[in-house]
């Protein structure tokens, strides 16, 4: 018996031990786990602020000031002393902006810029000054590497006394019109005076793509983080009851179906990808094609396609050999997605054929598009081993026409004018 309470003893002792452990290590993983959502939720709700006021603003310069302006009026940065306009798509976020803050107490998101002042200057601001300084290195960076997606700048700090989520993202010049408006604007007196104040000289040339300002989001987190810790008291105390098979169970299980979605999401974009290229592949573009074309029937503009064939390839595979064939073709991917507009999609059809969907672009355009595409491949730099590799492309271009074309034919044309460039003597666009 004495021997019998000495096991039951130590059994009981193990077992608080090793309940005590497991809830000591469960404890900590739920505290990493919630923050983890803590951070992920609050990030989700400043990238969708920013998302969103940038869709407002591209709907209110297309469909609002549009309208206007075929109305004889339009947007301009004096509207108050102008009546019939109404204030440039900037003027209208910091008025959102401003409306949020009154609304929404601590949550609060601007437009900020290195050449504002006022509430809107990133002066006097560590974490917008450092954010300003990253994206100018990442503008940097990006016209080194020719491939660039801007990285919004975060941060979870003490803020007014109390934790935050502080998050800049970037703002640049993503139209012709917009450029002339930033240009017209900096011809005014007002922003000649601010420039002088500032040390700061005058924008005399904006190109697309440069950054402009940078849209800043602060959300506060005290209230969330006190509801985290709450929750992860509470649950904490149910899990320290429960069996330990139990809990074994549930975490294999857990891991069992993230695996199996990581796996399902992988093999999703695989069937859509070309392996070689990480371009869209036939089946890939083929949805995306019948997307546009119901764009179209909607009422959005035409669209235009670029079929592309390879000249000089096939010398390239019999003459060095299929790994030099697919260093071309991986080089040339990335000149194609270096060279298309945010909007356009590219595809690697299969062999040493490409195509380029350009969205919401006329014949004429496409094909003034296509042509500078054709110089960039000509002027691109393959070596392989020490030895240069002549490649050139011949292209077809299309313009979609609801009445004419269905997903086969439109790519059929595109595939007959790039052979006709072929026997035109390659390297052109027909």
């Amino acid at each position: 018996m004495k021997l019998f309470g000495n096991y039951s003893f130590r059994l009981t002792l193990a077992l608080v031990m090793i309940f005590t452990v497991i809830g000591g290590i469960t404890y900590q993983v739920i505290q990493e786990s919630f923050q983890k959502k803590l951070e992920s939720d609050a990030l989700l709700l400043a990238d969708l602020a920013v998302k969103q006021a940038d869709v407002f603003r591209r709907v209110y310069v297309r469909d609002v000031i549009g309208k206007l302006k075929s109305d004889g009026f339009g947007a301009d940065p004096h509207f108050l002393n102008k009546p019939g306009y109404i204030p440039i798509s900037a003027q209208l976020v910091r008025m959102m902006a401003q409306e949020a803050k009154e609304s929404l107490a601590e949550y609060e998101y601007k437009p900020v810029s290195k050449w504002n002042i006022g509430p809107y200057s990133i002066e006097n601001d560590d974490f917008l000054s450092r954010g300003w300084e990253e994206l100018e290195t990442q503008q940097l960076n990006s016209q080194k590497n020719n491939s660039f997606e801007w990285q919004p700048i975060w941060e979870i700090t003490q803020y007014r006394g109390t934790s935050y989520l502080r998050y800049m993202s970037a703002i640049t010049a993503s139209s012709n019109k917009c450029i002339s408006c930033h240009l017209n604007f900096e011809q005014t007196d007002t922003i000649i005076e601010r420039r002088k104040l500032q040390g700061i000289p005058p924008l005399t040339e904006i190109k697309p793509g440069q950054l402009l300002g940078a849209m800043s989001v602060d959300v506060p987190l005290e209230n969330v983080k006190a509801f985290t810790q709450h929750e992860t008291n509470r649950i904490i105390t149910w899990l320290i009851v429960m069996f330990f098979v139990t809990l074994v169970s549930m975490i294999f299980y857990t891991q069992y179906v993230i695996r199996q979605r990581q796996h399902l999401q992988t093999m999703a974009w695989k069937a859509g990808h070309d392996k070689l290229t990480n371009l869209l592949n036939r089946r890939g573009f083929e949805r995306m094609l019948m997307r546009s074309m119901e764009d179209v029937a909607l009422g959005n503009s035409p669209f235009s396609i670029c079929y592309i064939d390879l000249d000089g390839f096939k010398q390239v595979n019999d003459i060095h050999g299929h790994e030099a064939g697919d260093y071309v073709l991986k080089e040339i991917a990335t000149i194609l997605n270096s060279s298309v507009r945010s909007t356009d999609i590219t595809s690697r059809l299969g062999g040493d054929e490409f195509i380029i969907l350009y969205t919401q672009c006329s014949h004429d355009i496409a094909i003034k598009l296509a042509n500078q595409l054709l110089e960039k491949i000509d002027a691109a730099e393959l070596n392989w081993n020490g030895k240069p590799l002549s490649v050139s492309a011949s292209m077809g271009v299309v313009e979609y026409d609801s009445v004419k074309h269905d997903e086969k034919s439109l790519m059929a044309q595109a595939d007959s004018l790039c052979y006709q460039s072929k026997a035109k003597g390659k390297h052109q666009v027909t």
